[in-house]
């Protein structure tokens, strides 16, 4: 019991046959138990409503930008699949979980005009746009328990070859988790109908990622996808 409020119990059968120094060293090991019990309970409440507050934002973004509607939730899901195959862990799943919904997160940075604009971007424009994983990364480096998840949302725009954003990295220098997420991000963005045009067949989306795996993409990644494509594992989310 802490503060008058019942944690939980256990029980201790022919508790008659124990001395009053046994049950105090049970009285105390309860209390440490309930403590313990409570700071969990704190801080998984705590990292939720950080991620449902995080996530109402990035709800907001695609109310704001109707081009990708349900693209976050796709992204989520291909990426928890692949990962998945990888053998990751539970709480690296769980990061990337929430990494896919909040990967966009940096756009409510950007100017409307930009963000919707229906046609080709100005340089300059694009230069703008390359702004949003750093500005997701800002958002929620203010939150201790999304530390991890704001690293895969600030590099996932970057590439092997060094010729992503923000940081230029290259090969391992840039997270797994993140290398996974700029795969789903793009073959979800090529496969995906916008109002100005209408998505890429399936064996014209595996083509490219094909052609570009080394470069773009991580190449034992993309093998795995494209595997996973071929099986059907991995099927176009609508």
């Amino acid at each position: 019991v802490i503060k008058e409020k019942l944690i939980g119990a256990i029980r201790v059968d022919a508790i008659e046959n124990f001395k009053a120094v046994d049950k105090n060293i049970i009285r105390i090991f309860l209390t440490q138990l309930s403590i313990i019990l409570q700071n969990n309970l704190m801080y998984f409440e705590n990292r939720k409503r950080s991620f449902d507050i995080i996530k109402s934002l990035s709800q907001a973004i695609e109310e704001k930008d109707i081009y990708t509607k349900g693209h976050s939730h796709r992204v989520m899901t291909y990426s928890i699949k692949l990962a998945e195959k990888m053998k990751f862990t539970n709480d690296e799943l769980e990061q990337i979980r929430y990494a896919g919904i909040l990967h966009d997160i940096g756009k409510i940075g950007i100017p409307e005009n930009i963000l919707l604009k229906n046609g080709k971007l100005t340089d300059e424009e694009y230069e703008i746009i390359k702004q949003h994983p750093e500005k997701g990364y800002k958002i929620m480096s203010h939150i201790s328990s999304l530390n991890e998840i704001s690293k895969i949302v600030k590099y996932h725009h970057e590439r092997p070859d060094g010729k992503g954003y923000p940081e230029g990295l290259k090969g391992d220098e840039i997270p797994k988790a993140a290398k996974i997420m700029s795969l789903a991000d793009t073959f979800d963005a090529m496969t995906s109908d916008r109002p100005y045009r209408k998505g890429l067949g399936i064996e014209v989306a595996k083509m490219e990622i094909q052609k570009y795996k080394g470069e773009q993409f991580d190449e034992e990644i993309a093998n795995i996808f494209l595997e996973m494509l071929e099986t059907g594992e991995i099927k176009v989310e609508k």
